[in-house]
């Protein structure tokens, strides 16, 4: 991402589609390290670059859920412990369970889901 050759990444969530951006050593106002930080203003989600490809995911997510938070228009977000634990439950359900990638849902996973049915 570092060059100028290297393909834009986004994000949309609701109406706005959010530029992915690596950055080195985020920083907050009061110079504390961030693995991420999503700005709705600027329509961007920065991600630190030093963190491994994993942490990085994880980020991805957790500004993520920022963003659908501002979409939803909640004015007053959820502690970060709460986005936190979102952020956990939702990376692990995806990384264990591949049938939540379907995007969406095709009707031959959903016929084998309702075959499943008790047992």
């Amino acid at each position: 991402m570092t060059t100028s050759k290297a393909k834009k990444v986004s994000l949309r969530i609701g109406a706005v589609d959010y530029s992915i951006q690596c950055v080195t050593r985020l920083e907050d106002e009061a110079s504390n390290r961030l693995f991420g930080r999503q700005h709705l203003g600027h329509s961007t989600i920065k991600l630190d670059s030093e963190q491994s490809c994993q942490s990085a995911w994880n980020t991805l997510w957790h500004e993520s859920i920022h963003a659908i938070c501002d979409a939803a228009g909640i004015r007053k977000h959820p502690e970060e412990s709460t986005i936190r634990a979102i952020t956990e439950g939702i990376c692990g359900a995806l990384r264990n369970n591949p049938i939540l990638l379907a995007q969406p849902l095709t009707n031959q996973q959903w016929e084998e889901l309702k075959k499943s049915k008790g047992a």
